[in-house]
C-alpha cells in the first residue's frame, strides 16, 4: 500500500462471486506487477480464476479477461491535494510546487505531473477532476483507468541557466563553475561543458 494509504483485504459477498469493500474504500486491481492500479468496472471469479474489465476495455466492447495480478481495498484519500503531494519526491534538478488545492491546477510556467505506479517516472497529467471523492484523470470526456497516486507541479525549463546548473550535483572530486549565459554557453579556459 502506498505512502499515506490504508489497505485491507476485500471480502467475498453473499453470492461468493464478487469482492466488496467498505463504502469508504475503493476496490482496485493491478493486472501485473509494475502496472498501474485500476478500479475495475466489473470483477468476478470464474472457475477459481479472477476476471476483470476496466472502464476503457468495456467501452471498446471487450469482455472480462483473466488476470494474475493482485487486488486490494484502499481507503479513499478523498480529493485532498496535500495527501497526494510530497515535496520530498522532487529531486534536486527540479523546482516543484504543490498543485492548487481548489482548482487542481499549477501556477503559470509549471506543468502538472502524476504517478500511477510508485516506481514509474513522472508523467504530464491530462485534465484532473474530483469525482466521487477521488481524483480522476480525464482525456476530454473519457476517464482514464489508472488511479493517480501522487501529483506535483514542475517548473518548465526554459533557456534560463539557473534551471540547469546545480552546484550541489558537482562530483566531490570535481571543480565546477556556472557557464557563461546565453546566447552561447562557454566555460573558462581549462574547463569543459558537461
Amino acid at each position: 500500500c502506498t505512502r499515506g494509504d490504508k489497505c485491507i483485504e476485500p471480502k467475498i459477498n453473499d453470492e461468493k462471486v464478487k469482492f466488496t469493500c467498505r463504502s469508504n474504500s475503493a476496490f482496485e486491481i493491478r493486472k501485473a506487477e509494475g502496472e498501474p492500479w485500476i478500479e475495475p468496472t466489473e470483477f468476478d471469479c470464474y472457475n477459481d480464476k479472477m476476471r476483470a474489465i476496466s472502464r476503457s476495455e468495456k467501452a471498446k466492447g471487450e469482455s472480462l479477461t483473466l488476470f494474475s495480478g493482485i487486488f486490494r481495498c484502499r481507503e479513499l484519500r478523498k480529493c485532498i491535494m496535500k495527501k497526494y503531494f510530497d515535496a520530498a519526491q522532487c529531486d534536486k534538478s527540479k523546482i516543484c510546487a504543490e498543485p492548487d488545492r481548489s482548482t487542481l491546477q499549477c501556477a503559470p510556467g509549471y506543468n502538472l505531473e502524476y504517478k500511477s505506479v510508485e516506481t514509474s517516472p513522472w508523467t504530464k497529467a491530462p485534465n484532473v477532476v474530483c469525482e466521487k471523492n477521488r481524483f480522476v484523470l480525464k482525456d476530454g470526456a473519457d476517464s482514464r483507468d489508472e488511479i493517480p497516486l501522487s501529483f506535483r507541479c514542475v517548473l518548465e525549463k526554459k533557456c534560463d541557466l539557473k534551471h540547469y546548473y546545480f552546484q550541489d550535483l558537482c562530483d566531490q572530486d570535481d571543480i565546477c563553475q556556472e557557464p557563461t549565459s546565453f546566447p552561447s554557453l562557454s566555460c573558462p579556459s581549462g574547463m569543459s561543458l558537461r
